[in-house]
């Protein structure tokens, strides 16, 4: 089961003149990038979501209301540029506005010069190295645990806290938001970012995602991979992925990057996956259970495929 963890942010409100012009909440830089529709000019009010494109380690979440009262949600795991970001919508709707800012942190609202003051760079360095703290604690707890990012969830286990903890205890927020960066904004040649499917209800369920043949593929966290050759589509564990003649790299401790194989390399991966997929059958006592039928994949050459997440942790299956 997941169990999504909500109050991982703080909440801020700035009152603004009306109607709000859009600079007031987009800062115009060519990073910028909105989870759905743009806002026109002036901005209606509704809920907005935007982060920065290759940057944001989270969305950033805009809430505009009938009578000009705009409110900012921080998300915990928020990069410095996210939390620059947030601020800079803030103080432009305080200064278009009455000039104050409330935080659900504080009883009594801020002026700018008090805001800027209370929320510098020191309150930034503090709000990543809680994250990363948090983040640590929690894994432990639960064995892993997920952030939701612009493109896909981070997943935070032992690989994860063991990276964030192998250096100086000052930079561990440092090294989560470059965890974080490689899962979310991938480096290297383009890829197919494979899509996650349940099969089953209740305690039966599963997790599946489809691995295509000849494409740099990203797998999310899941229970089983679908494969095909000229048998038909079969399954095997995801962590078993990188024991195949595969090119295999874990970005966390879920998201599995799987570099493209040739034809001729298919037909040995999913002989040496057929081959396992047995070993793993003959260990076990009885029939093994029926595996569900996995979607056809989707069509490779198309743009990647992304998921985009809301505030909150993601608490993972043991």
């Amino acid at each position: 089961m997941h169990v999504i963890l909500h109050r991982m942010s703080t909440t801020f409100q700035a009152r603004t003149a009306q109607p709000v012009p859009r600079s007031v909440i987009d800062p115009g830089l060519p990073e910028v990038a909105w989870d759905s529709d743009e806002p026109s000019d002036p901005v209606p009010p509704r809920p907005w979501v935007l982060y920065l494109e290759g940057i944001s380690t989270r969305t950033t979440q805009v809430d505009l209301d009938d009578a000009g009262v705009l409110s900012v949600k921080v998300q915990t795991g928020a990069c410095v540029e996210d939390l620059d970001l947030a601020l800079g919508i803030l103080r432009r709707a305080a200064e278009a506005g009455d000039g104050l800012v409330k935080s659900e942190e504080a009883d009594t609202p801020f002026t700018l010069a008090e805001f800027e003051a209370a929320y510098g760079d020191e309150w930034k360095r503090r709000q990543l190295k809680s994250a990363a703290d948090i983040s640590i604690w929690m894994a432990r707890r639960e064995g892993i645990i997920a952030l939701p990012g612009p493109t896909r969830e981070v997943w935070i286990g032992p690989r994860v806290v063991e990276e964030l903890e192998n250096g100086d205890p000052a930079e561990t927020g440092d090294r989560l938001v470059r965890v974080m960066r490689r899962v979310l904004w991938t480096e290297g040649p383009p890829f197919f970012a494979a899509n996650r499917f349940r099969a089953g209800m209740g305690a039966e369920s599963v997790t599946l995602a489809v691995l295509p043949p000849e494409t740099r593929t990203l797998l999310p966290r899941c229970d089983q991979v679908g494969l095909k050759d000229a048998g038909g589509t079969f399954m095997v564990a995801q962590k078993a992925l990188p024991a195949l003649p595969l090119a295999t790299t874990w970005l966390d401790d879920g998201n599995l990057l799987v570099e493209a194989v040739s034809g001729e390399q298919w037909a040995a991966v999913c002989q040496a996956a057929r081959a396992l997929q047995g070993t793993e059958a003959a260990g076990g006592a009885g029939s093994p259970p029926r595996q569900p039928e996995p979607p056809s994949a989707p069509d490779a050459t198309g743009p990647s495929v992304t998921r985009r997440w809301r505030n909150g942790w993601r608490r993972g299956p043991r």
